[in-house]
């Protein structure tokens, strides 16, 4: 006989009163969820009003079904209850993260870049990563304490059964009736942007949010898409160029893309008297550069993009449906280094991370890259600075792959591209940075902390660009560099809200470009000028007034400038359009003086439009 006893529980739930429950915890849960979102929870109570509730019930559906299937799998309220929320908040968590770092939602996507979120989750400390940790242990003995305490009266296994089966062809028919449905997504309520997914996100909820870009987020043929008339555009060109350039003597280049470079520390509002200034070469070398500014695809983030369009000469932001632009290359693929293979071009790439990340190790072979160099050239334990590997140590990796290729091969030309890593967020205690500016903004002492991390980082990055200009002006070489930025810095929208306020009309260029410009800058040593004709192209070419463009422009524009022509229709054709339509977005563009594209006909932008057709074949028919 058994004389130990158990711990008997407080409460014995029935089947009706677990229901009961479950439909009041799905709604406090839901609303939580909205509460998290960072915009605060007024923006939501009045899309709430307009849309008499909708966007509520479609964040509240989810939720209920999956506590019920849960429940009726576990045929228990507490697992039902701790699953359902540890999901959902860490979820909610995850995007008001993103956001406030990287002005960007969580989106369906993101989780494939879990590695990535691991590598930065080592930049917070110690202490967040610990007390993390110790939330979730909390959480589960929490969880077991109630799991022990509270019980359910068994149901019955068809019950059970049945309601599984309810469950599931429940969230089938729903997802199919009303999370792809457009109408219903356009019906909702958006406070600010409606092209701006914080927005949309914040607006409609993240949970409904989440699954909609889930379900709709795909590449689809562009409207009208013609592959014979692609076919035929490119017929028309000739690669005439290839065998005269082979034998034209021709400069090395160098085309670097700098981890979050940008001007911020140019606003007006920022002083750096008695401090450093981080950009104080970099304002000297402008001025001997062919310089401006490129409109890159994301904020705070998304590297890869800006790289994809520089090389390519495509727009990663007619490409959202993809996690990211890399995703889409799988086989040789025309960019920068092939196109420059054409004419006796050694090509090599460089990046100090993870080989493995966006695909980098294999879609730089199929860009054509010869030789590629990663993290594993390195030494994290005394190179790194902030967590990744130092400006000083790459720029001297980018000098001994040069100097390795033209000691090999002399009469060689030789073009490097590299892309930096140590300015890289999140920035709060990044370099343990003492305030090194002054603002006549008030700022929080978070943000004072992540600016002045920041700025440290961007001073290591302008000492390191004019040791390679110093380099590259000793050479008796000739030698071309392109520098720019792949995004602005990852700060928070109370910042950029401070810094760079929404003082445009919606969807207007000014809206559009606010966030998403960084600079670059076209130098040539002496050598260089005296065997190309950069500076002469330079007066003729076309560049807007503002001398800004898509990012998707900067490397044909370098073709353009070295006078590269007829050895790629693409980047040919890619130097045309610049000159209609020199920025170029999601839903619209804009012409060189100004005007959207919104509202014009078909007909009257069918050169863009036959370069999202062009775009498209690229891609998909192989």
């Amino acid at each position: 006989m058994n004389n130990k006893k158990r711990l008997k529980p407080l409460l014995n739930l029935n089947f009706t009163v677990s229901f009961i429950l479950i439909f009041l915890f799905s709604i406090g849960l839901t609303l939580m969820m909205l509460w998290l979102q960072p915009d605060g929870i007024m923006d939501i109570i009045e899309c709430t009003r307009r849309t008499k509730g909708l966007n509520i019930l479609l964040n509240f559906i989810p939720v209920l079904i999956f506590s019920l299937l849960l429940f009726f799998i576990s045929s228990n309220l507490v697992i039902s209850f701790s699953i359902t929320a540890f999901v959902m908040l860490l979820m909610g968590f995850v995007n008001r993260q993103k956001i406030l770092l990287r002005n960007d939602p969580f989106l369906p996507w993101d989780i494939s870049l879990g590695f990535e979120v691991m590598g930065i989750a080592k930049s917070f400390g110690l202490k967040m990563i610990l007390a993390v940790i110790f939330g979730i242990l909390l959480y589960i003995l929490f969880s077991a304490a109630v799991f022990i305490l509270v019980k359910n009266k068994k149901l019955d296994v068809k019950i059970r059964l049945g309601g599984v089966f309810i469950c599931i062809l429940s969230a089938f028919f729903l997802n199919g009736s009303l999370y792809k449905n457009q109408k219903i997504n356009s019906s909702l309520a958006v406070i600010g942007n409606v092209y701006n997914q914080v927005n949309t996100f914040n607006s409609k909820g993240f949970l409904y949010s989440f699954i909609y870009a889930n379900n709709t987020n795909r590449i689809s043929k562009p409207d009208g898409y013609n592959p014979d008339l692609v076919i035929e555009k490119m017929n028309s060109f000739e690669k005439s160029g290839i065998e005269e350039l082979k034998s034209a003597e021709k400069p090395h280049i160098f085309m670097i893309m700098g981890e979050a470079f940008s001007e911020i520390s140019l606003n007006p509002n920022f002083d750096f008297t008695g401090y450093t200034d981080p950009l104080e070469n970099f304002k000297k070398i402008k001025e001997d550069s062919i310089y401006g500014q490129i409109v890159v695809p994301n904020l705070g983030g998304g590297t890869a993009d800006t790289e994809f369009d520089s090389l390519t000469g495509l727009s990663s932001r007619h490409l959202r449906g993809a996690p990211f632009a890399y995703r889409l290359v799988g086989n040789d693929f025309e960019a920068m280094p092939s196109v420059l293979s054409e004419i006796g071009y050694k090509s090599e790439a460089l990046h100090p991370g993870y080989s493995w990340f966006y695909n980098r190790e294999n879609v730089f072979k199929f860009f054509g890259f010869e030789k590629s160099v990663f993290l594993d050239d390195f030494n994290p334990e005394t190179q790194n600075k902030g967590m990744y590997i130092n400006e000083e140590v790459t720029i001297d990796k980018v000098i001994e792959m040069y100097e390795e290729s033209i000691n090999e091969n002399p009469d060689t030309p030789y073009f490097g591209f590299c892309v930096t890593i140590q300015n890289h967020g999140p920035y709060n205690d990044k370099y343990q940075a003492k305030t090194n500016f002054s603002s006549s903004i008030p700022l929080s002492d978070s943000d004072i902390n992540a600016l002045s991390n920041y700025f440290e980082g961007l001073k290591d990055a302008d000492i390191e660009l004019m040791r390679l200009i110093n380099y590259i002006n000793e050479s008796k070489e000739p030698i071309v560099l392109l520098y720019y930025g792949d995004h602005l810095p990852a700060f928070s929208q109370e910042v950029y809200k401070a810094f760079y306020p929404e003082e445009y009309e919606v969807n207007s260029k000014e809206d559009l470009t606010r966030l998403y410009r960084t600079p670059f800058i076209i130098y040539q040593n002496k050598a260089a000028k005296e065997i190309s004709a950069i500076e002469e192209n330079a007066k003729t070419l076309f560049m807007p007034e503002d001398r800004t463009i898509s990012s998707n422009y900067v490397g044909a524009y370098l073709i353009d400038l070295l006078g590269y022509k007829n050895i790629s229709p693409f980047f040919d054709y890619v130097n045309s359009l610049r000159e209609l339509y020199p920025l170029i977005f999601e839903h619209t563009s804009f012409t060189a003086y100004g005007d959207s594209t919104a509202n014009i006909s078909p007909e009257d932008k069918k050169d863009l439009l036959l370069y999202r057709d062009w775009e498209f074949y690229k891609i998909f028919s192989k």
